[in-house]
């Protein structure tokens, strides 16, 4: 056990580093929930850790006033890279502001982070996205079949919990609620009931997802 990256030596700070994930080049992204950041760590000189420079940085700054493309990004909760090198988020709103769903990043002109005009993008707003605990978007994947998997793990049952499928059939690269969206996975009730929080997918295509009430 070594410790791949230490926010006392490194270059960028830590706030509450939630969730992480590979990108197909062999970078980490790493959201952080109180820093509203996606941070990208890669080992460049190939010594185990990303605490040397340039190995940790800022790949995307939830500030609307600091990227480019005047995009919020509320409390990111988890991170995905698919196979084209584009970065998915599940987006939750806090107690004081944001919007819940579903964010595109993409490094388009291949600086090393998404922060530059035209390269964030919201594709999915739920319907009562600014309400807190309405929608909770904990987890979005990219499936083999290229859609998007996401878990919805609502607080005030305004949503029914499980798996979703978003899928952009026009190709407005926008989401819309009522005709992209269809349920994947509703637990029955009394099951693996209401706390499903995450979701995976291996190479023979099953799905997993944890349930963090039932420890299963």
């Amino acid at each position: 056990v070594s410790v791949f990256y230490d926010d006392t030596i490194g270059a960028v700070q830590f706030g509450n580093n939630s969730n992480l994930s590979f990108g197909p080049s062999g970078e980490l992204f790493v959201t952080d929930s109180a820093e509203d950041r996606i941070f990208r760590l890669v080992d460049l000189d190939g010594n185990g850790d990303a605490n040397g420079p340039l190995e940790a940085t800022v790949f995307f700054d939830g500030d609307p006033l600091l990227n480019g493309s005047g995009l919020a990004m509320a409390s990111p909760a988890s991170v995905n890279i698919g196979a084209d090198h584009v970065v998915w988020i599940a987006d939750t709103n806090t107690n004081s502001a944001g919007v819940d769903g579903i964010v595109r990043l993409t490094d388009l002109n291949f600086d090393g982070d998404a922060n530059d005009v035209g390269e964030a993008h919201r594709i999915y707003t739920p319907p009562s996205g600014l309400l807190v605990g309405d929608s909770i978007p904990s987890d979005v994947i990219v499936g083999a079949d290229g859609k998007l998997y996401y878990v919805e793990a609502s607080s005030t049952g305004f949503y029914v919990k499980g798996i979703y499928v978003l899928d952009d059939t026009n190709g407005n690269d926008i989401i819309d609620p009522i005709a992209e969206v269809t349920a994947f996975f509703i637990p029955p009730p009394g099951a693996l009931t209401e706390f499903i929080f995450t979701v995976t997918q291996d190479g023979a295509g099953y799905f997993y997802a944890s349930d963090v009430g039932n420890d299963v």
